[in-house]
């Protein structure tokens, strides 16, 4: 049986093709549709795109400021979704179902740039215009504090040693540092003794994990939000403690630090060297 399309199904409670209620979050989203590219890529097959709008309690329970809807990230007409749907009843027996995040990002390796020139693509023409610059020179730091339990989170001390151990190398002392977080300007504010230091607060989480993939470092969280700016941009990555696998191509530029903080000059050795 010839296949002639593939969707992408997000993650979701109830997946209604057209939008979805109680769906994962962007990042576990992003795993299932970059499975999609690589596999449409793979057979020819045209992609259809996903289920990206979403309704979920969580994020108003929880009074996040991102209520997680993705409206108006990615391309979207009524038209199109119809079309979806006529073409999944009419070629069911022609059309793979993509979904499960349980491989991570063992399956995306050395394809980050077809993900990245199709989700680019994917976006809408105003969020094709206000995607971040390059940043030169940057360190980015992301920081999950909103939906974890404190068993998830990582301690801000921990980044602020990470911080000050980095700025005094010689390479990385003049680099401007920022950060991007679901935390309130309350809880990040130990952050801002650092001078070279400022806290972003972006229109999408779309736009946080594109500034991270343009960074020349990340500091990350437990979080597969992190590893997506780091996967995107191929950029070396910090992780505090990590519960997924290997994100990059060349794993000698990530590591788990957690507080094995003897390993941080070898591997910062091997960003300078890199660059």
């Amino acid at each position: 049986m010839v296949t002639k399309f593939v969707y992408p199904k997000l993650p979701a409670k109830f997946n209604l093709v057209i939008f979805r209620i109680g769906g994962y979050g962007l990042a576990n989203s992003l795993f299932v549709y970059s499975k999609a590219i690589i596999l449409s890529h793979k057979l020819r097959a045209e992609l259809l795109p996903p289920a990206w709008l979403n309704f979920s309690a969580g994020p108003y329970i929880r009074g996040e400021n991102d209520k997680r809807h993705y409206f108006g990230i990615f391309k979207f007409k009524l038209k199109w979704e119809f079309r979806k749907l006529i073409k999944l009843f009419i070629y069911r027996k022609n059309t793979k179902y993509v979904g499960g995040i349980s491989e991570y990002f063992e399956g995306l390796k050395f394809n980050s740039d077809l993900v990245k020139s199709h989700l680019t693509n994917s976006l809408s023409e105003f969020s094709k215009s206000n995607l971040p610059a390059l940043n030169e020179n940057v360190i980015g730091i992301h920081i999950r504090l909103g939906d974890y339990p404190s068993s998830r989170r990582t301690n801000l001390d921990w980044y602020m040693l990470i911080i000050s151990r980095i700025l005094s190398t010689q390479f990385f002392e003049n680099y401007q540092i920022r950060v991007f977080s679901d935390g309130s300007n309350n809880e990040l504010a130990e952050l801002l003794k650092f001078d070279n230091l400022t806290i972003v607060r972006n229109n999408s989480a779309f736009n946080d994990i594109w500034a991270l993939s343009q960074c020349k470092l990340i500091i990350g969280s437990d979080s597969t939000f992190s590893a997506w700016g780091s996967y995107l941009g191929q950029v070396p990555i910090i992780f505090p403690k990590r519960h997924f696998g290997s994100v990059l191509d060349n794993p000698d530029f990530e590591i788990v630090l957690s507080d094995n903080y003897d390993e941080l000059i070898p591997f910062l050795t091997r960003i300078i060297q890199k660059n």
